[in-house]
């Protein structure tokens, strides 16, 4: 897989561009849709990756605290032209809920040639939170483009973790 993509200077969603490699077939198939969460934000593609293959291998996440926690959501598979979109962040209580927006050009009926599949890592800081066990809900939804574009039918997938967080005292 080629990782590409780096970490934003003011701390807002980062989006990884993990791109399809036929040398290293395995690791592809092992980057499965979904979501974790770890102690702090990767600084690049590499590291969100390597953090995600190995939370997942692990089954799952372990305790963190914040500030400092980071989201990290494996999205569905892209074509080389789909773009990432990242919402905010919303907070109720220990409830949290990520709404990202992706294009699904196929969809659309756009010719791909010499097309290169790719998955996005999202990255996303968590905001200070008290120590307790959260719900998190990652709302990935297929748009027919990221400006105007409305939903496709069936395009919307969710996927729920929970974490806890734990105090650094």
């Amino acid at each position: 897989m080629v990782a590409t993509g780096g970490a934003s200077a003011d701390a807002g969603p980062t989006v990884f561009r993990i791109n399809y490699d036929p040398v290293k077939p395995q690791e592809w198939s092992a980057l499965r849709v979904g979501t974790i969460v770890i102690p702090s934000c990767p600084a690049s593609a590499g590291d969100a990756l390597a953090a995600y293959l190995a939370a997942t291998a692990s089954k799952g996440s372990g305790p963190v605290s914040t500030p400092g926690g980071c989201i990290v959501a494996a999205g569905p598979m892209l074509d080389g032209p789909d773009a990432v979109s990242v919402g905010k962040l919303d907070t109720v209580g220990n409830e949290l809920r990520l709404k990202i927006a992706h294009t699904q050009v196929r969809r659309s009926g756009m010719d791909l040639l010499r097309n290169v599949p790719w998955r996005p890592l999202v990255a996303a800081s968590l905001p200070a939170l008290r120590p307790g066990q959260y719900k998190l809900s990652i709302i990935w939804q297929a748009v027919k483009s990221l400006t105007d574009g409305g939903p496709f039918s069936g395009g919307e997938q969710t996927i729920i973790t929970q974490f806890n967080v734990i105090s650094r005292e």
